[in-house]
């Protein structure tokens, strides 16, 4: 097992560290001469018993082949690497020669005396032998090192591995193909859960193979498989060397299972609290799902945040929705029918009138429905509270929608091509409060409500969210 350590390291008496080109040119025939003649040299002979020297190509493609099969990898010209024997004991290298340098070394070896030769072949064994564990690149200011795996934790996504060393900064690593288990470096294969071609799951996790139609599991190092098939609402998706089942949009569950997305509050519930985009599929919508904005279990039905998106439009758009649900929009009045037509809903209104803070007034009402467009989607609102004196929607109750287009209001002019506030709305005679007018126009800063303690309009409006939610 190797160990890395971000600074220049010694190695101990229990394990050989490699000299530089010069030294191994200058000590050949005394340092490493002599270590060499102590061993016993075994060399090729030919039939005749004469004694066969390989070339000094062969040594070096023997050597360069031996060095690439240890995994080395070089950062500039610094490689450092610590190996640790049984008991983990950590020792240190420095730089590892080149293949330029292995070159002048065979050459110099072969130079001081062919007799050695062979033994220098078996030198280069040893040195495979050596690097049996992985030589790590060291990046000079490296700052973090990333975690060696084990068995009981092949995703690392525990405490590193430490226990072969307690200094601080240092990590203990296997070569490749390698977990550690009980302070030592075994193969893949010997893992409690291993499986192919995936490789060791940790205990408590499952592996689905690549079509879906079966599940592994390891409990207590022990792999459990099973048939397994996703819901016909749902895909089999591809995630690495591994597959899962995902609920098709409109969908949530665990892809075995998928459950039809009502509304916010199924998202919020059984999908994700995270305010954003999602689709639903209301029960009695005979369209494909579409895209809302949740936020909190609330329905986003309106929400004006800029002029960027124009709410003078005809009764279609009106009824179909339009704009931009990252910024503002109308979800549309015939969705607003179905969803408050299948269940009671509640209605909040968010008012903003400084954005440099987050504080808003609100209107909360406990009943909010839609009719048909039959009955030109007339609003139902019950009882109110919220932090507003006067109930500003309350002027607006049991009133039709009116567009440019089509005039439902209960004046002979039509309130919706008004000069001033101009929009589809639920207008009365013409309105106490107006959140689909122009934002800021000629005369407004935004977009305006009646102040019935002053007789006066407020056009300070800078931001506005209406959303629903079932009760």
């Amino acid at each position: 097992m190797g160990i890395i350590k971000p600074r220049r390291m010694h190695s101990t008496d229990k394990m050989r560290s490699f000299t530089s080109t010069f030294e191994m040119s200058r000590t050949t025939k005394g340092t490493l001469g002599t270590q060499l003649s102590d061993r016993t040299a075994t060399a090729a002979q030919s039939a005749d018993g004469m004694r066969i020297l390989p070339s000094t190509d062969e040594i070096t493609t023997r050597s360069e082949n031996l060095l690439s099969t240890t995994g080395m990898r070089t950062t500039g010209d610094r490689i450092k690497q610590e190996t640790t024997l049984s008991g983990m004991k950590s020792t240190s290298m420095p730089p590892m020669p080149s293949t330029d340098e292995m070159r002048l070394f065979t050459s110099t070896v072969l130079t001081s005396t062919a007799a050695t030769t062979s033994t220098a072949i078996t030198a280069i064994a040893d040195l495979k032998i050596s690097l049996y564990f992985r030589i790590l690149s060291y990046q000079h200011d490296m700052d973090e090192l990333s975690c060696q795996t084990t068995c009981d934790d092949p995703e690392g996504l525990h405490e590193c591995f430490k226990s072969c060393n307690d200094e601080p900064r240092y990590t203990c690593v296997c070569p490749d193909g390698f977990q550690i288990r009980d302070e030592a470096c075994i193969p893949l294969e010997e893992c409690g859960c291993y499986h192919s071609p995936t490789g060791v799951i940790s205990n408590g996790s499952s592996h689905v193979n690549l079509n879906c139609t079966r599940r592994c599991t390891c409990e207590n190092d022990v792999l459990h498989c099973k048939e397994y098939s996703c819901s016909h609402n749902a895909t089999c998706q591809k995630q690495g060397q591994s597959s899962s089942c995902e609920c098709k949009e409109g969908y949530w569950g665990n892809g075995t299972t998928c459950q039809v997305i009502t509304n916010c509050q199924d998202v919020y519930n059984g999908l994700s609290t995270k305010e954003g985009i999602y689709s639903i599929h209301p029960p009695s919508w005979a369209h494909e799902p579409f895209q809302v904005y949740c936020k909190g279990g609330w329905m986003l039905f309106q929400r004006r945040v800029d002029a960027s998106v124009s709410f003078f439009n005809d009764w279609i758009t009106y009824r179909d929705g339009f704009g931009d649900l990252n910024s503002s929009f109308w979800l549309g009045n015939e969705k607003l029918h179905v969803i408050s037509a299948e269940r009671d809903h509640q209605l909040r209104i968010d008012i903003w009138f400084n954005t440099t803070n987050d504080a808003s007034e609100y209107l909360h009402y406990n009943l909010f429905r839609i009719s048909s467009e039959a009955t030109k989607y007339e609003i139902t609102l019950g009882n109110y509270t919220g932090s507003f004196d006067y109930d500003y929607m309350d002027y607006h109750r049991d009133m039709k929608f009116t567009t440019y287009d089509q005039d439902n209001d209960l004046v002979i002019q039509n309130c919706a091509v008004s000069e001033f506030h101009p929009g589809g709305w639920w207008f009365n005679a013409c309105y106490a409060i107006m959140l689909n007018g122009i934002y800021g126009g000629p005369w407004d800063a935004g977009i305006c409500l009646f102040q019935r303690n002053t007789l006066e309009y407020n056009c300070s409006v800078v931001a506005v969210d209406m959303k629903i939610k079932p009760l």
